[in-house]
Order: C-alpha cells, then sequence, then structure tokens
C-alpha cells in the first residue's frame, strides 16, 4: 500500500504580525521571527499541520475575546457569525471581496491561504500584509508514476500567480502535438490560453489592457521594424510635415480610439477569439501596434477576419489605411 502527501512552505509579506495574522494564519504553523525582515514563515505539512476551519474559529473566538467583543444573542457559534462581528468591529462592510467569501464560503474542511488573505486585508490592525507566496509538493511513499509534482503560488494586492509542473508538461504536450501536425493555428492558441491565463490574474482591467497593448508590441516588434519606413538615427526627419514627437503624439492617439472603439464592439476581447480565432485576437492586437507606431500590419483574409472587425468600427477608414492585405504592395486606401 503506498501513501500520498502534500506538504507546502511559504512566506507571508507584511510590515508586523498583529492577533488578526495570528489568529488567521496560527494554523499554518506561523513563525513570526523566520525569515524576518518583514516576511514571516507558514506551512501545512501533511502529518503535522491542522489547518482546518475550526482551528481557524478557536483562534476567532480568542480574538473576539480579546478585542472585547461579542456575538449577538442567539448567533450560532461559527466562523461567519464571528466574522460579521469583525467585519462591524474593522468596519469593513463595504469589502466587496470579503462580502462575497461570507456569502458563499460554508467555512468547512481545510481553510486556503487565499480566504485567509482576503479576510486579513480585510480586518488590518496594523499588520499591513501584502502578499503570500508559497511552494507545495506532493509525492508518493512508492515511486509510482505522475504520482510526484509541485506547484507555486505567489497573491499580492496587485496580482496572483500560479501553476503547477502538471500544468507544464500538459503545455509541453499539446504544443509538442500541435506543431507535429504543422498546425500553427493551434499552437498559436494554447499559448494565447496560457497569456490569458497569467493576465486574467491581474486585477486592474486597465493594466491588463495595458500590458496587452505592450505585449503585442514588443512581439510585433520585427515586424514593425520593418514596415514603420523610418530611417534608423533620423529621429528629427519630417513626415507628412509632422516631426517625429508630433507622429508619436498623433500614434497614441489614435491607438488609444482604436482600443477604446474595439472594447466598445464586444464584450470581452477573448469573445472575439472564441468567434473568430486566436489568430485574429492577435492580428487585433498587432494592428493596435502598428498603429501607435504608424506602421502596417499584413493582412490574411483567409486566416482572420481582422480587416472585417477593423472596417466595422466607427472610425473604420482611418483603421484599414495600416492593414495591408496579402496580394497588394501598399496598405489598403493609401
Amino acid at each position: 500500500m503506498a501513501n500520498n502527501y502534500y506538504d507546502m512552505t511559504g512566506v507571508l509579506i507584511l510590515d508586523q504580525v498583529t492577533p488578526v495574522i495570528k489568529a488567521l494564519f496560527g494554523p499554518f504553523e506561523l513563525d513570526e521571527n523566520y525569515p524576518g525582515n518583514g516576511h514571516a514563515y507558514v506551512a501545512n505539512i501533511s502529518e503535522s499541520s491542522n489547518c482546518s476551519w475550526d482551528s481557524v474559529l478557536e483562534n476567532l473566538q480568542t480574538l473576539i475575546e480579546e478585542l472585547g467583543l461579542s456575538l449577538p444573542e442567539n448567533a450560532e457559534d461559527c466562523v461567519k457569525e464571528h466574522l460579521h462581528v469583525l467585519v462591524t468591529h474593522f468596519g469593513a462592510d463595504q469589502d466587496e471581496a470579503l462580502g462575497r467569501l461570507i456569502e458563499h464560503c460554508d467555512f468547512e474542511d481545510d481553510a486556503d491561504l487565499d480566504s485567509l488573505f482576503t479576510i486579513a486585508r480585510a480586518f488590518n490592525d496594523g499588520h499591513g500584509l501584502k502578499a503570500y507566496m508559497t511552494e507545495s509538493a506532493w509525492h508518493c511513499s512508492k515511486p509510482r508514476l505522475f504520482e510526484f509534482g509541485g506547484s507555486g503560488d505567489f497573491t499580492g494586492l496587485h496580482v496572483s500567480v500560479s501553476g503547477s509542473s502538471h500544468q507544464v508538461v500538459q503545455l509541453g504536450e499539446a504544443l509538442e502535438a500541435a506543431l507535429a501536425a504543422g498546425d500553427t493555428a493551434k499552437a498559436t492558441d494554447i499559448l494565447l490560453k496560457q497569456v490569458e491565463r497569467v493576465l486574467a490574474g491581474v486585477y486592474d482591467e486597465g493594466a491588463q489592457l495595458a500590458i496587452r497593448s505592450k505585449l503585442s508590441g514588443l512581439l510585433a516588434t520585427p515586424k514593425a521594424k520593418a514596415v514603420t519606413g523610418r530611417i534608423p538615427g533620423d529621429d528629427d526627419a519630417m513626415v507628412e510635415g509632422l516631426t517625429v514627437d508630433e507622429r508619436k503624439a498623433r500614434g497614441h492617439d489614435q491607438a488609444k480610439l482604436f482600443m477604446q472603439e474595439l472594447l466598445n464592439s464586444v464584450e470581452t476581447l477573448t469573445g472575439i477569439a472564441e468567434q473568430h480565432g486566436a489568430s485574429t485576437l492577435a492580428n487585433l492586437m498587432y494592428l493596435h501596434s502598428a498603429i501607435l507606431e504608424d506602421g502596417f500590419i499584413d493582412c490574411y483574409p483567409n486566416e482572420c477576419k481582422v480587416l472585417d472587425i477593423a472596417r466595422s468600427l466607427p472610425s473604420g477608414d482611418l483603421w484599414v489605411k495600416f492593414i495591408k492585405v496579402e496580394y497588394m504592395a501598399s496598405p489598403l486606401c493609401r
């Protein structure tokens, strides 16, 4: 008979360990002195830790007593009722993330760091909790195939990123199969989903859009240099009666307008990929970069619908000037 185990170690990144931190993260082998310098050790060891919500509840009971608080008369002695008391005490009734957690979580079985992080952020008694990062491993007492692995998790104030060794193996296997079949569209879709998964961890939608734009520009950089028609080192040259700074300002304004029109035309950007394919969404991001850099993109009508989508936007006549179909020698409509 083989036994399977799961172990995790990590740190909280914070200003100091306070009663709230001790109450919430105490079951995770909390050590406020190690490793130090704004980091406090946490762990979940399979044969010794007890990271249950029942353990958290006991700590919350103690915390409420220390704060001189009490549950309402006839209230059930459970995690939710204790959290409601603390919500009032810390003035966290407007915290939407905490509200969703209290409403939907049953607070049974094992507690998880993500939920505790949400609670701690709402009940800030001076701890200044900024993030947590962990590394985990699952392993078997016998060397069985694919029963060993690991994962990493970072959750902060602006982004959450996680991944496992199993995901890496699956990604490589899927890419290999797509490329072996010569299906670059499939390979593109696989990589797009990976990027989308990481971008989804960025909390601010504005930051997400800015990253998309800059990322597409970086990916398109080799092509952009080939199609801008600029002479290296000739930044002072006048083109269309405009200086380089004036052209940059115009490109910035036009690129911003294009993205606004595109976002207004769809519910989500990922919906474009679902309806028209990943290559169309990618080419729309390349088009945004070309508008910004005063260049153009090549369009292959049989492979994507970027030309149709660009034409359908309110300023479509302007956007098609930055598109060159494969059988034309100059930008469309120029």
